[in-house]
């Protein structure tokens, strides 16, 4: 027994090291690899710059379908009211150089001769112009109408377009507010795009296009001044002897039709009359038929002019808040 002592203080240490190894193998085996902090993966940068011209090319194939429309309406608008304004001219013609009325022209011709007056315009206005301006104003409503439906059209092409891009972007930026595209007038409009975030101030402020007032500018003086000359050219040398009469330089204003009828058949025979009466209703009727296609040409021009200012005023505004979408997308 005293013998296997010193052999056991022997042998302790390496035991005591034995178990230090398998606790220590123990212990790293049972340790797991480190493991680094995960880094969020960074969120790519979306390119919006494709994106808006997609929505912008949409609205320009708008913009030309709408002036496509526009072209083709006011060509069947003129087309349609052609025959109508030469109707006109036809029955102003027949009823400006009746035979009263061609008596009272050679009296008016007299009396402007020795007065210094415009009455022969006068009655020429209240003769012949109840006969064709309705048919005037006819064409310029159709043509206003036109115009109407092209300013709604691109309204609503530039509505649509700023809607698309209002939508874009992050959700913090997104702009999704309802708005209503049709039949808008233009404070609506206004209104509707300060909601999306865009200042409509570029197209706000438009010219006005009134195709009444343009046609009332062609067909009031310019016409009668013509038909006086056209009067002056084939009344003339009867103008002349009335006017060289006691008759009209005893009177003080213009007479009734029945007493000029009489003045002029005193000094010029009805014959004479007839007998220019018939001419003087062909240039007449040539001559208005002309002026008054003059004047819906004249229509038919300055709302092309103006169609094209608005397209232009639109197409520039869209550029705008394409630009402007662009910039804030590309702001951090």
């Amino acid at each position: 027994m005293k013998k296997s002592a010193p052999k056991m203080k022997k042998s302790a240490p390496i035991i005591i090291l034995a178990l230090l190894a398998i606790a220590a193998i123990a212990v790293i085996k049972l340790q797991k690899p480190g493991v680094e902090p995960r880094v969020p993966p960074e969120t790519p940068k979306i390119d919006y710059g494709p994106l808006i011209k997609t929505h912008a090319d949409q609205a320009s194939r708008r913009n030309v379908n709408a002036i496509q429309s526009f072209q083709l309406e006011i060509g069947r608008i003129l087309k349609a009211h052609e025959t109508k304004l030469t109707k006109a001219a036809d029955v102003a013609a027949k009823e400006g150089a009746d035979y009263q009325s061609c008596c009272a022209i050679i009296y008016y011709l007299a009396w402007d001769k020795v007065r210094g007056t415009s009455k022969t315009e006068e009655y020429l206005d209240s003769a012949i112009n109840p006969i064709i301006e309705p048919a005037v104003a006819a064409l310029a409503a159709d043509v206003n109408r036109a115009v109407d439906t092209l300013k709604a059209d691109l309204r609503r092409s530039t509505l649509v377009l700023a809607k698309d891009l209002a939508a874009l972007g992050p959700p913090e930026r997104q702009r999704s507010i309802e708005v209503d595209i049709e039949g808008l007038n233009e404070a609506d409009f206004d209104q509707s795009l300060r909601k999306l975030g865009f200042n409509a101030a570029g197209i706000g402020v438009a010219l006005t296009f009134d195709a009444v007032a343009i046609s009332q500018s062609r067909t009031g003086k310019p016409i009668w001044a013509k038909i006086k000359s056209i009067a002056l050219r084939m009344f003339g040398k009867q103008a002349a002897k009335v006017a060289g009469s006691a008759a009209v330089a005893a009177a003080d204003g213009p007479l009734p039709i029945g007493d000029i009828l009489a003045v002029v058949v005193l000094i010029w025979t009805g014959y004479d009359v007839i007998a220019s009466q018939k001419e003087f209703e062909k240039d007449l009727r040539t001559s208005l038929s002309n002026l008054l296609l003059e004047a819906s040409h004249h229509i038919h021009k300055q709302a092309v002019d103006y169609a094209n200012s608005m397209l232009k005023k639109h197409q520039d505004f869209q550029d705008d808040i394409g630009s402007q979408t662009a910039k804030e997308l590309s702001s951090p």
